[in-house]
């Protein structure tokens, strides 16, 4: 019966108001020392990824053009005011260093390319290798 909600976008949503939602819940100041205590064990180039994703918000490969992505999808806000994930979520959790580096691209260190590549062969894409 919700399903048909899922798609109808809240009219007092802006692309502003929903990037403050956004950030406060995943860059919380507040929540900064949890964030160093967690990323402590990873090795430079996953903090490296850890941040930009963070930042950014997009999965994507390290250098890739971000400016096709303008505004956060508000079909999944569907509690008003709340960000659907938490800041303690991890964008690799889940899954084992050799499944997400199975994608890797040419840079061999692109922890974030290697999940983006990854992601795209379970979805059933080729991989792009250059």
């Amino acid at each position: 019966m919700r399903f048909k909600f899922y798609f109808t976008v809240p009219a007092d949503l802006t692309p502003d108001a929903i990037e403050a939602m956004r950030t406060k819940a995943v860059n919380n100041p507040a929540r900064r020392d949890y964030l160093h205590k967690g990323m402590y064990t990873y090795w430079p180039a996953l903090r490296v990824c850890e941040e930009q994703f963070r930042r950014d918000g997009i999965l994507l490969p390290h250098g890739c053009s971000q400016q096709d992505f303008i505004v956060w999808n508000p079909t999944f806000l569907q509690n008003k005011g709340v960000w659907p994930l938490r800041d303690d979520v991890v964008v690799h959790n889940g899954w084992s260093y050799k499944q997400i580096m199975s994608g890797k691209p040419n840079a061999a260190n692109d922890y974030l390319g290697a999940h983006f590549g990854m992601l795209k062969v379970f979805a059933g894409a080729k991989p792009v290798r250059a």
